[in-house]
Parts: structure tokens; C-alpha cells; sequence
């Protein structure tokens, strides 16, 4: 496999050649690659940075508490039945079963997983109920909004 392309932003908001030259870029990358990684993309360090940092300390948790923040209906949400929401434990998840191929290894990750729904402020989603719970959801939000603006802006291309 190549290395995964990194493709820079930041002379976008010059003008549409530049554009026209990450879009190609951007393509390029997804036909040969399969994945890409972004600079320059304009969103604010300090939403990046809150979000890691609140995540952080959910991890941080015990088992236990964190167990709690398991989507309690199921694997996804009504009204988004594409993206799982909360918490999933180390082992818990198995991307080759997922594609069709039962017998492999299970994935070495524990996750928080959020989607459109956080969105909505009034949706219920399986986050802590407490002020640092209160704090990820907000963080994640800010997040969420920031990488759904470039995801439009890039597909505007």
C-alpha cells in the first residue's frame, strides 16, 4: 500500500484553481489510496483541541462508567440507522465480520462514536450524565459542525 496522501488546504481560499488542484488531488488519492489526510482545512485548532482533550477524559473512566454510555437501543439510532452513537469496548467490534469475512480477529479499539443526531439537542444519545458528560457532547458537537462545513465546502468542488 502507498503512504496515505497528505493533501493541503490552506491555499484554497485563494481561488478556484487552487481548488480545482486539491479536488484533483483529492480524487487521485481515493482512487489509488483509498483514504486521505487533510492540512490547512481552516477549522480551529481550539475545536480540535477541546475535543481530544474531552475525550481524553471520558477514556479516562472506569469501565464501568463508561459501559453506561452504550446506545441503548441497539447497534444505531432511529432516524440515523447508518452511524452507531457511544461507547464500544476494546475487542467489542469486528470489521471483517462487518464485510463478510467471520473468523478474524476483532478490532483492538475502544471508541465514542457520534453522527448527525448530535445535531439535535434535544435527541437523547448515550453520553455521561454529569457536567463532564455535558462538556463532551458540546465539544463533539462543535466538532461534528466543523468537519460537516468542509466536508460541504470540499464537495462543492
Amino acid at each position: 500500500m502507498n503512504d496515505i496522501p497528505l493533501i493541503d488546504l490552506s491555499a484554497c481560499c485563494r481561488g478556484d484553481d487552487a481548488e480545482r488542484e486539491a479536488a484533483k488531488n483529492i480524487d487521485l488519492a481515493c482512487r489509488d489510496v483509498g483514504f486521505f489526510t487533510l492540512c490547512g482545512h481552516g477549522i480551529d485548532r481550539a475545536v480540535v483541541e477541546g475535543a481530544h482533550s474531552a475525550l481524553r477524559q471520558f477514556f479516562m473512566r472506569p469501565i464501568a462508567e463508561k459501559m453506561k454510555c452504550r446506545l441503548k437501543t441497539g447497534f444505531t439510532m432511529v432516524g440515523d440507522d447508518y452511524t452507531p452513537y457511544g461507547y464500544s469496548g476494546l475487542l467489542e467490534e469486528n470489521a471483517f465480520a462487518y464485510m463478510g469475512q467471520p473468523g478474524q480477529p476483532s478490532d483492538y479499539v475502544e471508541k465514542f462514536s457520534v453522527g448527525l443526531l448530535i445535531l439535535k439537542d434535544e435527541e437523547p444519545l448515550p453520553f455521561p450524565d454529569d457536567e463532564l458528560g455535558r462538556d463532551l457532547r458540546h465539544k463533539l458537537k462543535l466538532y461534528y459542525m466543523s468537519c460537516e462545513s468542509l466536508a460541504a465546502r470540499i464537495q462543492s468542488w
